[in-house]
């Protein structure tokens, strides 16, 4: 197989939106907080439930907790988006989740303070469900924003012929060909079920917004349900069944392709639509065969699905056709 020498672009915006703006963010909520600590009780309220306040603390604890994640976490983006980013869908994923925790644990800190503001005891503060579910509004939308302004990858054609191993299909080459393969999840609305059945417990013995937090996190579980991968003169493509994101490759900028076996959680920690620490992206949807694409500045793509020999070979002959 072909392996070239990675290549990360756009590392300044990366940057910018997993480092910068997240700690701007962060910095925005702990100095509007801080401005109210005379305004605050003695301990403040750190968990509610069904009946109001359940749990009071230390807000330096707070303060100090929701800073270390967000600052901790945004690291972690910004070296997996800047060392490992070789794929716009690794820097986009990396930028939008780091946009998104910034704003979301900000959110929370303002909106948690906010509610105990000339409280004598933290025990009288009223719900702040409201105030969760506008900042889950704006912290979903912002991540999108985030991950949307992230450039494309640039467009890198190949100048090497495939590998003279590489296998391919005995066609003319005036045939045009494509093919198109779904691939479904068996087990996907069991977990889906699993979740939801969880949330609704979660929303009724706690707080209503608790459980719609946890729902909230099913949207992305049905990228799971099934996947469609089409090879054609336009190159690879593989999206689940959401049209964004999706994976696409094209012709020119393919070195090699190959039939591998993928364990999702192991290599990807996960299933759907994945980034690995490696920069590897993939959409991987169970355990077993998959088309495993090398293409220029490092990247490596690798798309689960049915029948991966004949989707390889084909790639890989229409790729051969583009040198």
């Amino acid at each position: 197989m072909t392996t070239t020498t990675r290549n990360v672009p756009h590392r300044g915006i990366t940057a910018l939106l997993t480092l910068v703006v997240p700690l701007l963010v962060l910095a925005a909520a702990l100095v509007l907080v801080l401005s109210w600590r005379d305004e605050l009780p003695a301990e403040v309220a750190t968990h509610w439930s069904n009946d109001g306040v359940d749990q009071v603390g230390s807000a330096a604890g707070m303060l100090v907790t929701f800073s270390t994640i967000v600052v901790l976490f945004s690291l972690a983006m910004w070296a997996l988006g800047t060392f490992a980013g070789q794929a716009a869908m690794t820097r986009r994923f990396v930028a939008g989740i780091a946009v998104w925790l910034a704003i979301f644990l900000g959110g929370i800190l303002v909106v948690t303070f906010d509610a105990q503001r000339g409280l004598t005891d933290a025990r009288d503060a009223t719900g702040i469900g409201g105030g969760v579910v506008v900042t889950l509004a704006v912290a979903f939308a912002a991540g999108i924003a985030a991950a949307s302004v992230v450039p494309r990858d640039p467009h890198r054609p190949a100048h090497s012929a495939l590998p003279a191993t590489t296998t391919t299909l005995p066609l003319d080459v005036d045939t045009r060909a494509t093919w198109v393969r779904t691939t479904r999840q068996g087990h996907a609305w069991l977990i889906i079920a699993a979740i939801a059945v969880a949330a609704v417990g979660l929303g009724i013995a706690t707080d209503w917004w608790i459980g719609l937090i946890l729902g909230v996190g099913l949207t992305p579980l049905l990228m799971l349900l099934s996947a469609t991968v089409v090879i054609d003169a336009r190159g690879l493509m593989a999206r689940t069944a959401f049209p964004w994101p999706r994976i696409t490759v094209p012709l020119d900028e393919i070195e090699d392709v190959d039939v591998v076996r993928v364990d999702p959680m192991g290599e990807f920690g996960g299933w759907g639509i994945r980034t690995a620490l490696d920069g590897s992206i993939g959409m991987v949807l169970r355990k077993g065969e998959a088309i495993e694409v090398r293409a220029t500045g490092g990247r490596r793509i690798v798309v689960t699905v049915d029948d991966a020999a004949t989707g390889a070979a084909l790639l890989a002959t229409l790729a051969g056709r583009e040198r």
